[in-house]
C-alpha cells in the first residue's frame, strides 16, 4: 500500500508541474563540470566556489554562471571550502590547499602520507571539510587524526588522534567551549581539548546497537546548540549529549532501523535532519527525544538541510536508481512538501542561497542556480 501511495504522489507531482529539466524556466543557469559534484557551494561577493570529482576547484560568477577560473588539484574534491579574508581553503587527495581569490596557490600542506580513500562504500559520499576558527582550519582525517592548520601560512598548529586509529574521521569538526568534536566511521564521537589536544571523552554508539550489514558511521557535522551536542548517523539514532562529559542526555531510535543522516540543523528549538530509506525530512524537539513531524520528499537525503525563512531545503537521490534526484522544499509551518525540482543525479550536498537563488551541485556533473520564488510558485 505504501508503494502505491508513493507512486501516486509522484504522478501527482508530475501532473502539478513538478519540474524536469527540459525547457525549464526556473534555471537561472547551470554549469557543467567533468565529474559528480558532492561539495556544497560557498558564495562570497557574487562568486560561487566549489569543487568537483573531476579534480577541479571552480570559481563561477554567481549571477551569470560564467567560469572565472579553475584550479586542478589532481584528485577528486569532495570537501566544502572555507574562506578567510582573501584565502580559500579546501582539501583534496590528503592535501589541504590555500588559494587566493584569483585562483593562485598560496600554500599546500600534506596532511597524510597514506593511501587516498575517497569512498568506503557505495553510500559514502562524505569527507571531512575544513572548519574555520580563529584563523585556524580544523579537519578530520584517516587513522582518527584531526589537524589544525594556520589558514594564512599553511603551518600545522594542532594534531590529535583518537585511540581507535583504524577509524577515519569524515565529519567536519564542530568547535565549542575550547573543545573540538568529531565523529568517526566506526560510530564513535570524540571531544578533544582545543589547546592541549588531549582526549576529553568519547561516546561509542555501538554500546546502544550494532548492525550486521553496516557500521555505525557518523558522517554529518555534529551540532552544538543550547549547551548540547547533537548528531545522527548509521547507528539509526539521533543523539543529544552533554558536551562537558559526553554523557547521553537523550536518544531517539529510528523504529525501522534506518539511518538518520543529513544534520541535524537547528531553527527555533527544532532539529531538522535528512534520512536514508525513510525518504523523509524529520523535525525533532531539541529538548526531548520527540519526533514532531516528518514529510515525504521521495528520495534519500544525506546532505544537511538548509533552513531559509519558513522552508527546509534539501537535496535528494532516487532509490534504487540514484541516477535521479531532486531539490525539495518543505514548508516547515504547514509540514508539507511545497516544491520539488527534478534533476538527473543525486543531490548530496547542502544547498546555498543568495539573493533568492538556490545553488547546488549534482551527481550529473552540473552546478545549478534555481530561482526559489519561481519554484515555489510553480507547484
Amino acid at each position: 500500500m505504501r508503494h502505491f501511495f508513493k507512486l501516486s504522489v509522484g504522478m501527482l507531482f508530475l501532473f502539478l508541474g513538478v519540474n524536469s529539466l527540459a525547457g525549464n524556466k526556473l534555471i537561472e543557469w547551470s554549469f557543467l563540470t567533468g565529474g559528480k559534484v558532492y561539495a556544497s557551494p560557498v558564495i562570497r561577493n557574487d562568486i560561487l566556489y566549489i569543487g568537483s570529482l573531476d579534480s577541479n576547484f571552480y570559481a563561477i560568477d554567481a549571477i551569470t554562471g560564467n567560469e572565472l577560473w579553475r584550479f586542478n588539484a589532481k584528485n577528486q574534491i569532495l570537501t566544502t571550502a572555507v574562506i578567510y579574508k582573501d584565502i580559500i581553503c579546501f582539501e583534496s587527495g590528503n592535501i589541504l590547499y590555500g588559494l587566493s581569490i584569483n585562483g593562485d596557490i598560496l600554500w599546500k600542506t600534506k596532511l597524510y602520507e597514506g593511501k587516498v580513500i575517497n569512498q568506503h562504500d557505495q553510500w559514502d559520499c562524505f569527507r571531512s571539510s575544513p572548519e574555520l576558527f580563529n584563523s585556524i582550519v580544523y579537519i578530520g582525517f584517516e587513522e582518527g587524526l584531526v589537524f589544525g592548520i594556520n589558514i594564512i601560512t599553511g603551518e600545522q598548529v594542532f594534531e590529535a588522534q583518537t585511540p581507535q586509529a583504524n577509524a577515519s574521521i569524515e565529519t567536519t569538526p564542530a568547535i565549542y567551549s575550547n573543545k573540538i568534536f568529531v565523529g568517526d566511521w566506526l560510530g564513535v564521537i570524540s571531544a578533544f581539548d582545543l589547546k592541549t589536544s588531549n582526549l576529553l571523552w568519547q561516546y561509542d554508539t555501538k554500546d546502544d546497537n550494532i548492525y550486521e550489514f553496516w557500521v555505525n558511521s557518523i558522517v554529518s557535522q555534529p551540532l552544538i546548540y543550547n549547551d548540547k551536542v547533537y548528531f545522527g548517523g548509521r547507528s539509526c539514532n539521533l543523539y543529544c549529549l552533554d558536551p562537558e562529559t559526553g554523557e547521553k542526555i537523550w536518544m531517539y531510535h529510528q523504529p525501522e532501523d534506518k539511518w538518520i543522516f543529513g544534520g541535524p540543523v537547528e531553527s527555533e528549538n527544532v532539529l531538522y535532519t535528512g534520512s536514508s530509506l525513510q525518504e523523509v525530512v524529520y523535525a525533532f524537539d531539541a529538548d526531548t527525544p520527540k519526533l514532531k513531524w516528518e514529510v515525504d520528499v521521495s528520495g534519500l537525503n544525506y546532505g544537511m538541510p538548509l533552513i531559509y525563512d519558513n522552508y527546509v531545503i534539501v537535496g535528494t537521490a532516487g532509490y534504487p536508481n540514484i541516477e535521479s534526484g531532486s531539490l525539495s522544499i518543505v514548508d516547515k509551518q504547514n509540514k508539507v512538501l511545497k516544491a520539488r525540482f527534478v534533476v538527473k543525479g543525486w543531490v548530496q550536498c547542502t544547498p546555498a542561497i543568495s539573493k533568492g537563488i538556490i545553488y547546488f551541485g549534482c551527481a550529473d556533473g552540473n552546478i545549478y542556480a534555481i530561482n526559489m520564488q519561481k519554484l515555489l510558485l510553480s507547484e
